[in-house]
């Protein structure tokens, strides 16, 4: 069950330490507290339930749900902001899982704020965690709800992120992508992924490169190009709007190097 304020201050009693404790509630509702100077922290597992599911508001952001690349399954997220910042790990190879408000940091009695439940856990290739934040406004509890996360991470040996958001023609070129990002765009069409990504062994022009794969149907080329695109196959200026006109792509393993 999520923790509320009043038990993660009863956690503060019952747990008193000088150091923060770290709390996680595996899928058979069971909760696992850990200090912050623990190395079982270092063993998360990748099975967890949310900490917080919080209520809707008339006029806050939106609650959703997006679909995981990586699950293959829907995760409920807190409002856009955070939908877009799981579509920026969706998109990141050292990713290979993540869960969105499974962390929690309940902090030492002497603290002003009595826990933080953190948007989200990323378990990367490497075998390590990242714990990530979204925010888009100036707010000082927040800061330092998140200096206290990031001393937090930091002793424990967790990296720490907050998520801000990307420069706007990132932005739109990224939610413009990921709708191609799913696998059923290239099944059956393996032959022209591979014609794709041999046209684009030096950089060239999407509308070229669409018209030099499939002269007779160049519009059947372009989910594909946008496909290997998401999963770095070719890369792009992402800096810059896309225009299949004026945008050039590259195949990822040459020489040039993505923006």
């Amino acid at each position: 069950m999520p923790i509320s304020v009043a038990s993660a201050r009863k956690a503060r009693i019952v747990y008193a330490r000088s150091v923060p404790q770290v709390v996680w509630t595996t899928l058979d509702g069971t909760e696992h507290y850990r200090t912050a100077d623990d190395s079982v922290c270092t063993a998360v597992p990748r099975g967890l339930a949310m900490r917080r599911k919080g209520r809707q508001h008339k006029h806050g952001p939106r609650h959703r749900e997006h679909y995981s690349h990586h699950r293959k399954s829907h995760i409920w997220c807190e409002s856009g902001a955070e939908e877009f910042a799981m579509i920026v790990a969706d998109r990141d190879p050292s990713v290979v899982a993540y869960r969105a408000q499974a962390i929690e940091f309940v902090w030492p009695l002497e603290s002003p704020h009595a826990s933080h439940v953190v948007d989200r856990i990323d378990f990367l290739d490497d075998g390590g965690i990242r714990l990530v934040d979204v925010h888009r406004t100036e707010d000082d509890e927040f800061e330092e709800q998140a200096a206290l996360t990031r001393a937090a991470c930091a002793a424990i040996g967790w990296q720490y992120q907050v998520f801000y958001g990307l420069p706007r023609p990132v932005t739109e070129n990224l939610l413009f992508l990921c709708p191609d990002r799913h696998t059923w765009v290239i099944e059956g069409r393996q032959d022209l992924l591979a014609a794709v990504l041999a046209a684009a062994a030096s950089p060239i022009v999407i509308v070229d490169l669409c018209e030099r794969v499939r002269p007779d149907a160049p519009f059947v080329v372009l989910p594909i190009v946008y496909h290997a695109l998401w999963h770095h196959m070719l890369s792009m200026n992402l800096t810059v709007p896309l225009r299949t006109s004026m945008t050039y792509v590259w195949r990822t393993d040459t020489t040039e190097q993505e923006t």
